[in-house]
């Protein structure tokens, strides 16, 4: 049958099907409800012959062939259920698990199809556009999962990425100046956040965790080691006076 053909679509019983198909009768009222066929209304063999095709929309609607499921299309009477909505959330382009040190910067990014509405929860709330993006800045330390539910007529649909901040030292650690000529000195300073604790080897010992200096003479070459532990790990910064 050509694409574009008008087509009329009847229940009809089973024994006026038989009856259609050996006479090529012209049927325009329902008659008991059975199987739904269709009759061309504008093609040679619908006209003379009453050429029988299958119908996809209910009893009575005029349609094109192709043209619905079912009266309303996808999810109408007779049509397959509508899809469910899909969701894709990630953070920094990654579906994570992911990793960042304190204070953290990222961007959350999300997509979804066949939906409506979204909705946020866990690590941020509210509502959100079916697409988007969001930044994030100054994040301390902690568990962070960010959940996106989106809804349309076929349901609700979900994702979530988990972000883990940690807390470690970072710190600043240099002698000036680094090359010495006895009996000059260089004095080793350092600046630290998220340290807890601190110390500097060759023999120097527990330091200030947050900032400090200490002049040092060293008779030659001598690399010196900054070790700083926070909440979540250890970090060793060396410098060296020549």
């Amino acid at each position: 049958m050509t694409k574009g053909l008008r087509t009329a679509h009847y229940a009809v019983s089973v024994a006026v099907i038989a009856a259609a198909l050996v006479f090529g009768g012209n049927l325009s009222a329902p008659a008991t409800l059975s199987s739904e066929i269709g009759f061309s209304s504008f093609s040679p063999r619908g006209a003379a012959g009453g050429a029988v095709i299958p119908a996809s929309c209910e009893s009575g609607f005029e349609h094109f062939p192709g043209e619905c499921d079912g009266p309303g299309g996808p999810g109408g009477p007779g049509g397959p259920p509508p899809p469910a909505p899909t969701v894709d959330v990630k953070v920094n382009g990654s579906d994570g698990p992911l990793s960042f040190e304190a204070l953290a910067g990222y961007t959350a990014s999300w997509t979804s199809t066949n939906a409506d509405s979204c909705s946020a929860s866990g690590a941020w709330s509210g509502a959100r556009p079916v697409s988007g993006s969001e930044g994030f800045s100054d994040v301390p330390r902690g568990t962070y999962d960010y959940t996106l539910t989106c809804t349309g007529p076929g349901g609700q649909g979900s994702d979530a990425v988990q972000v883990t901040v940690i807390q470690v030292p970072q710190c600043t650690f240099a002698p000036n100046p680094g090359s010495i000529i006895l009996p000059e000195t260089a004095t080793l300073s350092w600046s630290c956040q998220f340290a807890d604790s601190c110390s500097v080897d060759q023999g120097i010992g527990s330091v200030n965790p947050v900032s400090g200096n200490r002049e040092v003479q060293p008779q030659e070459t001598t690399l010196y080691t900054l070790a700083c532990q926070g909440a979540d790990g250890q970090r060793n910064y060396p410098g060296t006076v020549r």
